[in-house]
């Protein structure tokens, strides 16, 4: 059992969450005590406390390199201003500003911020901005109002003590009591407390320019405040207004471990229960706590190249892909808990890591095979783009097994994989409208059986050709289908012209080919019936592809003037327009039976464009 004296009701509440437990020992009283026991020893927490802004920042602290840089966007810095802007304007009102963990390295004196980094730098940088207007109000009124302008000194130099712990002062020293990770943290201080840097310059990292346009949007927030004060006295108190509304008023629940490994179960379950920080965000800081310490740099190293190679792809929707690819499919909203049952010891967190590093740049072409960055072969390269136009994910898992697995599969082998995850994409889920968790589940369960028996292509090909709807099912289907997802269409049109004349590709510049309807969307001269219109305009029989110059030329004139422009395309497509089934005769018009037929045609050729086996 745990026992705990503490000096907030708060801090209470919130700690017998994170630590899962009943905290039974409520006392209120001042000074920073805080007593943990359990059944095996001592526990290394050794402070909680709900602190003021003030009291919080007067002490020095550091961001690890392993954390994530400075994220907070505009969006995320007005809402802030918002709530200085409330506390401000209702004096008795205390804002509650989230919980700050912090491990207390007793092996290095320094204090590391856990949880509640992107908070800390922003209220670093507002004092900043508060301690600039000082400066200049001190400056503009020396020679008319000397106790004014020491005023705005004295009020200077209390945000340098307050920013400016074990220094000698965030201006003038040569630190500041917040120090960034190696990355950003020259240009931090730099730019706002040293000013070597001009702050209206545009930052080339993008951390730094968030940083920078957090102080310009909170610079101009305060100088428009400063501008309706008016006179140099009123500015003064507007100033001082914002300094004690949020130093005294803006409060922090303060957690401190002296074990990282403890810091951080303080921290994943917090964050687990507000679900502020993506699942990848959790995953990160919980795998570097399990990581040997003299690891962490190394898995610095590999999560940073993990992201780079990713190049902004969804870094969760990966975890998750690749953790599909050799246990059972896992939600996102049970993929952290999932991940941390299975990463126990320091060597699961290391495997883990190397793992996702290394498969990374693969689902990249996954994701862009237009721009791979390993993958080589032509044909896979394709069919990645088909599946791409199609939205198609659910087989990632599939292929991400084949590169796990000791079969050494290679990139001709994965291709003829890809071509039967295409068909079964297609007839499942894009004509008879097979819903993706079902197409999910199934997928997932062949790749946990490539570990096992499908170890040859041709296993895995008959594994997923059983999955795909008969032939009699996509057929009906596909002659009735009517979608305006255009990409799916050109898609559908190319692959049809193709099996017809495979000796002309299709251009797969959009711009140059358009999608063509026969009966057009413009009913004005057709005067087709509004519901006949409706039901076939969509249709694909009603549907072909043309360069933008014929495009443009026809779209709505009779159909007795648009066969002419069909007959010069160069595109089998276009004969299956003028030309009836028993290619004896013309056709001179066109109506919902003429769309049917010919779509019936396109059905049964895609019986043999994309099979079943």
């Amino acid at each position: 059992m745990y026992t705990f004296e503490i000096k907030c009701r708060l801090c209470l509440k919130i700690l017998s969450k994170s630590l899962k437990c009943d905290l039974i020992n409520y006392k209120k009283f001042t000074g920073d005590i805080f007593i943990t026991k359990k059944d095996d020893g001592v526990m290394s927490i050794g402070n909680v406390s709900k602190w003021s802004i003030e009291v919080y920042l007067n002490k020095p602290y550091f961001i690890p390199n392993y954390q994530r840089e400075y994220a907070w966007e505009t969006d995320e810095v007005s809402d802030f201003l918002d709530d200085v802007e409330e506390t401000r304007r209702v004096k008795d009102r205390i804002h509650f500003f989230g919980q700050i963990v912090v491990h207390d390295d007793q092996k290095t004196g320094r204090r590391y911020i856990i949880d509640g980094q992107q908070r800390t730098i922003t209220s670093v940088i507002l004092l900043s901005v508060l301690s600039r207007f000082y400066r200049k109000l001190s400056q503009d009124t020396t020679s008319l109002d000397f106790s004014l302008s020491n005023n705005a000194i004295r009020k200077n130099i209390l945000i340098e003590n307050i920013l400016g712990a074990n220094s000698d002062g965030p201006i003038e020293g040569e630190s500041i009591s917040l120090t960034l990770g190696d990355a950003d943290n020259s240009y931090f201080v730099n730019t706002f407390f040293k000013e070597a840097i001009s702050v209206d310059s545009k930052a080339k990292k993008k951390s730094q320019e968030r940083m920078r346009r957090a102080f310009l949007d909170m610079r101009d927030h305060i100088q428009v405040r400063l501008n309706e004060a008016g006179a140099p006295e009123e500015q003064f108190k507007c100033l001082n207004s914002y300094l004690e509304a949020f130093t005294k008023r803006f409060e922090v629940m303060y957690m401190e471990a002296t074990e990282l490994d403890e810091a951080f179960v303080i921290f994943e379950t917090l964050n687990a229960r507000g679900r502020d920080l993506e699942t990848s965000d959790l995953l990160k800081n919980y795998v570097f706590s399990k990581s040997d310490p003299n690891f962490i740099e190394t898995a610095q190293n590999l999560w940073t190249s993990m992201t780079d190679k990713l190049d902004n792809i969804d870094l969760t929707a990966y975890i998750r892909h690749y953790w599909n690819s050799s246990h059972q499919v896992t939600r996102t909203e049970a993929l952290y808990r999932k991940i941390v049952q299975a990463t126990k010891t320091r060597d699961d967190a290391s495997k883990l890591l190397t793992n996702l590093e290394k498969y990374a740049p693969y689902y990249h072409d996954f994701l862009c095979p237009e721009s791979p960055m390993m993958i080589e072969d032509d044909g896979l390269i394709e069919h990645l783009r088909n599946l791409k136009t199609l939205k198609a994910k659910t087989f990632f898992p599939i292929i991400l097994a084949m590169l796990q697995s000791n079969q050494n599969f290679s990139e001709k082998e994965i291709c003829k994989v890809l071509e039967v995850v295409e068909n079964y994409v297609f007839r499942n889920a894009t004509i008879c409208g097979k819903t993706a968790n079902t197409t999910e589940i199934f997928m997932g369960t062949i790749a946990l059986k490539i570990y096992e028996d499908l170890d040859t292509v041709e296993k895995i090909c008959d594994a997923i050709s059983k999955g795909v709807v008969s032939d009699e099912e996509f057929q009906t289907a596909f002659g009735v289908w009517n979608k305006k997802t255009k990409e799916t269409i050109r898609y559908i049109l190319r692959k049809l012209n193709h099996a017809l004349d495979n000796s002309y590709e299709i251009s797969t510049d959009n711009a140059k080919v358009n999608i063509e309807h026969i009966m057009p969307e413009n009913n004005s001269e057709w005067k087709v019936r509004d519901d006949i219109h409706s039901e076939y305009l969509w249709r694909l029989g009603n549907l072909t592809l043309l360069s933008g110059r014929f495009n443009a030329s026809i779209s709505n004139k009779p159909f007795a003037e648009k066969i002419g422009r069909y007959k010069e395309s160069k595109l089998d497509l276009n004969k299956t327009i003028y030309v009836r089934e028993d290619n004896q005769t013309e056709r001179t018009t066109w109506t919902e039976k003429d769309i049917e037929a010919r779509q019936a045609l396109f059905a049964q050729m895609a019986l043999k464009i994309w099979p079943k086996k």
